[in-house]
C-alpha cells in the first residue's frame, strides 16, 4: 500500500474582535449593542461625556440663583457645573442638552429665532455690555452670565456654540460599563496600594525589633556588670573653708564655690 502524506500550509488568518457586555440589570435589552461597531459607538460617546472642554469663572444670574453671583464653572460633557469655592464640591448642574442657543448681548438673535424668546429685564441692564452672554431654554427662560475678560467670554461663546445642539448620545449601557470600569480600577489601585504599603512596613517593623532587643540585651549584659560606685571623700583645708564660709559676698558678686 502506497502512503500519502498531506502537507498542510496555512492560506490566510482569521481575526475575530470580540465586545463581552456584562449583565446589566435594568437595562432594556432593546437598547444594547446589536454589532461592535454600535459598542466602540457608546464607549466613544462616554468618553465624550466625561471630558472637560473649558472651566473659569462667571457671574451667573437665572437658574438656581435669583441674583448676581460669581461662581467656579466647567463645562464637564454635556453639562455646565457651578463648584463651591472653598470645599470644590459640585452644587448646581446646567445641562447643555436642554439648551436651545446661545446669545450675545451685543449681538442678540433675531426676533422669532428661538421660540419663546423673551425681551430683556431692566435689572439686567447693569451687566448688558461687552462681557454678558446668554443660554437660552425652553418656557421663556434664560439664564445670564458675565466674563471676566472679553476674552474670556470669547471662549466661552465658541465652546459652548459649538456643543448646544451638538450633544452626542449617552447610552445607559455604556455609562453602566464606564462606571464598573472606574470601580474595578479603582479597587485595584487600593489593593496595590495597601500591598505596597504592607511591603514597606515590613523591614521597618523588622528594624525596629532588632533595635528593641539589641537595647534589652545591652541593658541585661549592664545589669550583670554593675559595680557600686566607690564614694569619693573630699578633702577640706579647715582653715580655708572656714574663711571662705565667713566671707559674704557683694551685691551684684557671685557666690564663691568651692
Amino acid at each position: 500500500m502506497m502512503s500519502t502524506q498531506v502537507s498542510q500550509r496555512p492560506i490566510g488568518e482569521l481575526v475575530l474582535h470580540i465586545f463581552r457586555l456584562p449583565p446589566l440589570p435594568g437595562v432594556p435589552p432593546e437598547t444594547l449593542p446589536q454589532s461592535l461597531e454600535e459598542c466602540h459607538r457608546g464607549l466613544s460617546a462616554v468618553a465624550w461625556h466625561k471630558k472637560i472642554y473649558y472651566q473659569g469663572l462667571l457671574t451667573q444670574n437665572g437658574g438656581d440663583i435669583t441674583s448676581w453671583r460669581r461662581r467656579q464653572f466647567r463645562i464637564i460633557g454635556s453639562n455646565l457645573i457651578a463648584y463651591n469655592d472653598v470645599t470644590g464640591k459640585a452644587i448646581a448642574t446646567i445641562s447643555l442638552r436642554q439648551a436651545l442657543a446661545v446669545e450675545d448681548d451685543q449681538n442678540p438673535l433675531a426676533p422669532g429665532a428661538v421660540p419663546g424668546r423673551r425681551g430683556r429685564d431692566e435689572s439686567d441692564a447693569y451687566f448688558s455690555d461687552n462681557r454678558c452672554f446668554r443660554l437660552l431654554f425652553d418656557n421663556d427662560e434664560d439664564i445670564a452670565f458675565y466674563a471676566d475678560s472679553e476674552e474670556e467670554k470669547a471662549e466661552w461663546l465658541r465652546i459652548l456654540r459649538a456643543l448646544v445642539g451638538n450633544i452626542p448620545p449617552h447610552p445607559l449601557w455604556a455609562e453602566l460599563v464606564w462606571q464598573r470600569h472606574e470601580q474595578a480600577a479603582a479597587a485595584q489601585a487600593l489593593t496595590q496600594q495597601q500591598a505596597q504599603q504592607g511591603h514597606q512596613s515590613q523591614p521597618q517593623q523588622e528594624e525596629e525589633t532588632e533595635c528593641i532587643l539589641s537595647q534589652c540585651n545591652s541593658r541585661h549584659h549592664n545589669i550583670f556588670n554593675l559595680r557600686a560606685p566607690q564614694p569619693s571623700i573630699p578633702r577640706y583645708n579647715m582653715g580655708k573653708d572656714i574663711k571662705a564660709s565667713l566671707q559674704f559676698p557683694k551685691c551684684g558678686s557671685p557666690a564663691p564655690t568651692r
